[in-house]
């Protein structure tokens, strides 16, 4: 799928620094990453503009005007102050999210009661980086059509953050740490913060990178800020942790699953997959369900739309679950690679480069700092330019760490706060071509109240059930931050008519194991699945007596400046005639107390355990405990009073 063009270009900036550009850079291939003959070009700067406050405006009403008689007109127009000057007397008002600021100020300016009205606009963005290369070669960041992310920077840089990068991996260790592989430390990225990651493609623990595409994704994200050398990274205080499921031929579908679930339980907050398959494949639904596991413990997962220039987004981007991003040009249009479709949420800059009737290469690239991709020399290091919605997707990625950094906590949330704040460069709202609309950092930032930012759930299916002899009781569990409007109920293969209920009884014809299906359907009409396999019995086949054991661990996550604690409570039952024999398909029930309230039920695997998690409680820290309220099985009876465990206590601390 990636294409390079056939350039490279070499450009004085302080020093020597080399600049390269590549073609549509994205792909699940085994023909990614050829090189063709180089040449030298330079690339021009690009001034910045300057702009207003998204969704306020600065009014100044008459002298005399009652506050009554203000806040009357505030209401009419779905506007609340949310300051008043003690010095000048005037007002900013929040305006709601349906008017623009320029529709706000015309209503404003024409009511007789007020003096003046205007935009809030901003003077200057106080954190510019002393990177010398931002000024003078990120358009990406600060043009027209980039990002508007330097304002951003006043608000979030990323902190605490985890970015897992499944790439090719990253050029961050050095040659000291690693002389088997030769690899050496990239040098603007050696303020970068890494946590563990893991190659898939070598099986170790070394993700470096052996091509020099997951390098570069990698400075878009987080490369070394404001440190007077190289490049800027849009969210550079956030940690990467490196996944390699690329090699130079591409990567497997199996590498790419098992490297989502790697970096959901090493605490990854964002994935980020500049990565992708022919938009002709459907990889299948182990992936659906590596996707369905990220997203439903909290991770953004953003991916790249395809470089195919076709009208159908590639997996895995085009799966519910990710965020689609096509790729843009300097001039705010969809670029001529990039693929569009059904399926795509949002564009951001990825560059474009093509030649002249001189036969000249024209154009701007994403320049950011990597290793020579023609030798891949990993000694050889220089600021290339290249293009592709794999470059598109790091800037969406970086801005999913600002917002995460800044407190907003839950995919949902996230990528409201991204499709909601775009700058809209097609046709009025989502478009074929262009989704939302290019990314905007800083309006993103200000989309919700950080102060108390909206902790919605995820669309999350589940139920539980209990079992008396070939009768199943069905209890719907999910979770749904708008309200569910449908259950479907589907027993897949004992032949029976679906149910609509929410909860159902369901009396199975004979025993054996059986699966069981539920589709909800939420207020906006997106659905999610769940799949159980349930075993029932005719007659107790045993009888005698069972035993508990619980085993309690914690653990903790900060999400922006708040830490969260939890418990997790793995239940053992046996069989008391030799205190050893596990004991499938027990229902256990219980409950959390201290600081979780929740209550649980659940039935024992093939080895006898269940295994239940707490509700996360805000704060450090955190004792809970859990305990085991009743055990059920037919042909049983549950002795609390001679089991090992029926209640115990952890202590979750955080560093």
């Amino acid at each position: 799928m990636d294409r390079y063009l056939k350039t490279f270009l070499a450009i004085m900036m302080v020093s020597m620094l080399t600049i390269g550009m590549l073609t549509p850079a994205m792909a699940v291939s085994s023909k990614a990453y050829s090189f063709e003959d180089n040449l030298e070009v330079a690339l021009p700067s690009v001034a910045y503009e300057q702009s207003y406050v998204p969704g306020e405006i600065l009014v100044k009403f008459n002298p005399g005007v009652s506050e009554a008689k203000i806040a009357a007109m505030n209401s009419k127009n779905g506007a609340t102050v949310t300051y008043t000057s003690p010095y000048a007397g005037f007002k900013i008002l929040k305006i709601p999210k349906t008017k623009s600021v320029e529709e706000m100020v015309e209503i404003y300016s024409k009511n007789p009661n007020v003096e003046s009205t205007s935009a809030n606009y901003i003077m200057h963005a106080a954190m510019v980086p002393n990177d010398p290369g931002y000024t003078a070669y990120q358009w990406n960041f600060y043009s027209q059509y980039g990002i508007n992310v330097t304002e951003a920077w006043n608000t979030s840089n990323g902190s605490d953050v985890v970015v897992a990068v499944l790439d090719t991996g990253v050029a961050y260790e050095d040659y000291a740490q690693n002389p088997v592989k030769r690899y050496y430390l990239c040098p603007d990225l050696n303020e970068t913060i890494f946590v563990a990651g893991y190659d898939f493609v070598n099986r170790d623990s070394h993700p470096n990178d052996d091509d020099s595409h997951g390098t570069h994704v990698t400075g878009t994200i987080a490369q070394s800020t404001n440190n007077g050398y190289g490049f800027a990274g849009v969210a550079f205080g956030c940690k990467i942790m490196p996944v390699k499921v690329l090699g130079p031929r591409g990567g497997t579908v199996d590498q790419l699953i098992d490297g989502i679930r790697f970096a959901t339980d090493n605490g990854a907050d964002v994935i980020s997959m500049s990565l992708g398959f022919s938009p002709s494949i459907y990889p299948g639904p182990e992936l659906d369900a590596a996707l369905d596991y990220a997203y439903n413990h909290g991770v953004t997962i953003v991916a790249a739309a395809g470089n195919d220039e076709t009208d159908k987004v590639s997996y895995p981007a085009a799966y519910e679950k990710c965020i689609a991003v096509g790729a843009t040009t300097i001039s705010g249009d969809l670029a001529p690679y990039s693929n569009y479709g059904q399926a795509l949420d949002i564009v951001a800059p990825g560059g474009y480069y093509y030649k002249d009737d001189n036969d000249v290469t024209q154009g701007y690239g994403i320049v950011q700092v990597t290793f020579n991709p023609n030798t891949r020399d990993t000694s050889d290091f220089g600021y290339w330019g290249f293009t592709g919605t794999s470059m598109a997707t790091p800037h969406v990625s970086g801005i999913a760490a600002l917002l995460i950094s800044s407190g907003i906590t839950g995919p949902d949330n996230v990528r409201e706060a991204i499709q909601n704040t775009t700058q809209d460069i097609n046709s009025p709202g989502w478009d074929l071509y262009t989704g939302y609309g290019i990314v905007d950092a800083y309006a993103a930032l200000n989309y919700f109240d950080t102060d108390d930012p909206v902790t919605n759930e995820p669309l999350v299916a589940n139920f539980e059930y209990t079992t008396q002899g070939l009768t199943v009781t069905f209890n719907d569990t999910s979770i749904s931050a708008d309200g569910i409007t449908d259950w479907s109920w589907d027993f897949e293969n004992d032949g029976t008519v679906d149910s609509s209920e929410q909860n159902i009884t369901h009396t199975y014809a004979l025993a054996g194991t059986y699966t069981v299906n539920l589709t909800i359907t939420e207020v906006d009409s997106d659905l999610a699945s769940t799949t159980q396999e349930i075993t029932v019995f005719d007659q107790p086949t045993v009888d005698g007596t069972m035993l508990s054991s619980i085993e309690l661990t914690g653990d903790w996550k900060k999400a922006g400046k708040n830490y969260f604690t939890w418990a997790i409570a793995t239940v053992k039952i046996v069989d008391d005639s030799s205190n050893t024999n596990p004991l499938q398909n027990a229902e256990v029930r219980g409950y959390w107390e201290g600081n979780a309230s929740d209550s649980e039920i659940g039935s024992t695997d093939a080895s006898g355990y269940v295994t239940f998690q707490s509700d996360s409680y805000k704060a450090s820290p955190g004792t809970f405990t859990f305990t085991i309220d009743s055990v059920t099985r037919e042909g049983y009876t549950y002795d609390a009073e001679n089991s090992d465990e029926v209640s115990a206590t952890i202590t979750v601390t955080v560093p």
